[in-house]
């Protein structure tokens, strides 16, 4: 599993993949908002491939968020 979604996962504090999929949203858009010129279109480049990654890979992430839950 791509490396910067385990550490996203590991800062959530929940098992439901539609509040991971609006964290990782909202996070991102928080450096986009403080952002300017190509950091910005950096974040929103990497902000929509893991969105992409994930909604991908659902049965993968949503197995890493229960299992993050309970441990």
């Amino acid at each position: 599993m791509n490396s910067y979604v385990q550490e996203l996962i590991k800062d959530y504090n929940g098992d439901s993949f539609e509040h991971f999929t609006r964290y990782i949203y909202m996070t991102f858009q928080r450096e986009i908002d403080a952002s300017k010129g190509r950091d910005k279109d950096k974040y929103i480049k990497i902000r929509n491939d893991i969105l992409k990654y994930i909604v991908t890979n659902r049965g993968n992430v949503t197995l890493e968020l229960r299992r993050n839950k309970y441990q």
